[in-house]
Parts: structure tokens; sequence; C-alpha cells
């Protein structure tokens, strides 16, 4: 679904600002096919996040797991000023994709829990920047007291950031509903507005109700297919302050097929 050079100068440019990319490679690669499919696994290898990061960025955020205790990624996500704002860059085209383009103004509840609180809290922040003021709620498992914040606050748009599904109870909400939906588990069949997520990248897809294929953001990443093992691996293809070259998401993708 991309062009080999776009990979290998990808990989290039990795191995030559980590050492965790010149660790893994060996030798800066010459061509394509020299360049592995990765996951998670290979990070574990690292003595630490200073081995998997440009050194020349300064550091001003990170990026917290979905779930604050579990996750796979054996260190914390960090970003520098520009992977901030090509983060933020993402989230104004996945609001673009499901209708509600940047300063539509809509009222946004996040209903999330304690585990997921602090990734809910970064996604208000990041909606608040397009002048969607969101309120965040945590949820107590009890459909009747979610009805009540419903009833309360009138959301124009909900998004639901927690990993079970959203309740039946709710039935006239669900076209006001988006679906936050970790790679952590199989992607969900059409029927909600959803964006895609990783701990790696954090936001990297989205398609509203009515359509099976994601989008995912072209200019900042490439997508690719393993043919080993058919599942899609992305690879950023602008340099950042933590290269992902040919890494794994563990499960397909519509639309992301070889």
């Amino acid at each position: 679904m991309t062009d080999g050079t776009t990979v290998l100068n990808a990989a290039r440019d990795a191995y030559r600002r980590t050492a965790f990319y010149r660790d893994l490679y060996g030798t800066e690669p010459t061509t394509v096919e020299e360049v592995p499919f990765i996951s998670f696994v290979e990070y574990h290898h690292a003595r630490g996040t200073a081995d998997c990061i440009d050194h020349t960025h300064q550091l001003i955020s990170y990026i917290p797991p979905y779930h604050r205790n579990v996750r796979r990624f054996p260190f914390t996500i960090v970003e520098s000023e520009d992977d901030l704002e090509a983060r933020q860059e993402r989230v104004v085209k996945a609001l673009e994709d499901i209708g509600l383009p940047s300063g539509c103004g809509k009222r946004v509840l996040i209903v999330t829990d304690d585990a997921h609180g602090p990734f809910a809290c970064d996604m208000e922040a990041g909606l608040g920047w397009e002048y969607l003021p969101a309120s965040i709620w945590y949820w107590n498992g009890h459909g009747e007291d979610l009805q009540q914040q419903l009833d309360a606050h009138k959301p124009e748009l909900i998004v639901w950031c927690l990993p079970e599904s959203p309740p039946p109870l709710i039935p006239q909400a669900r076209e006001r509903l988006l679906l936050i939906h970790h790679l952590d588990r199989p992607v969900p069949a059409v029927g909600l507005k959803t964006w895609l997520f990783t701990d790696e990248a954090n936001l990297i897809a989205s398609r509203p109700d009515d359509r099976e294929v994601f989008d995912i953001d072209r200019t900042q990443y490439a997508v690719e297919v393993d043919p080993r093992s058919g599942l899609p691996h992305i690879t950023t293809i602008e340099p950042r302050t933590m290269p992902l070259v040919r890494y794994a998401i563990e499960h397909p993708i519509p639309g992301w097929e070889a």
C-alpha cells in the first residue's frame, strides 16, 4: 500500500537517529528487503526510552496509555512540539471524517472510568483545542446513572472511552456516539463512528458510522501488510522524536489488506 522507497528512507533515518534502530538493524539498510517488520516485542530489548528517541528534539509532553495499568509497551511514549502538532492534525482530520469539522462547537460528554481517565483527559484537551468543549464523566457501570448524565448534559457528541461496548439502553443516542477503540482488541463492525488508537502512536485512523474502511493520514503514516502474518503495519514517514518503522498492528483492519 506504499512504495518501498518511503519505507527505506524512514528506516535509514531511524537508524541514523536512534540507538535502538542501530542495534536492531546492525547496519544501515540499503534495500527495503533489509527492513524487518517489528512489534512491541522488539522494544523490550531497548535499555529505555533514551535509546528509542532522537535527542535533537526537545521533549515537551508524553502520551498517556489507553489503560493506566495495562500496556505491552515497556516505557512511556514521549513527544516534541512537532509530534504534538502532528497528533493534533490527526484529530482535526478524524473530526472531519466523521462529519464534525473543527470549530463546530458541539457539546461533548466523554464517558470513561478510573483506569482510562488519563487517556480521556488527553482526549478532552485535543477536542478542546478544536472548540469542542467536553465534560468528562466517570461511569460506575449502572445504566440508569448513565442515562441521567445524558439527560443532564444533553451532549451533541458522546465519546466512549471504555473497552466494553456502549450499552444498548441509549439507542436514541447512538447516532451521536463516537467509539474510541484500542487496537489491542479486534476492530468492531460498522455501525458507530470509530477512532482507532494504539499506545505507541495514539490516534491513527477513523471512519464514520456508514463506512467499513478506516482512513489514515497518509502524510504521516504509510501502511503495509506483512506477507507472513497478514497483519497491517504502520510506518512513520516523517522525522519524529520516536520512529516506528513497520510497526505491527495486532488485528486486521478493514481496507488495509494486502
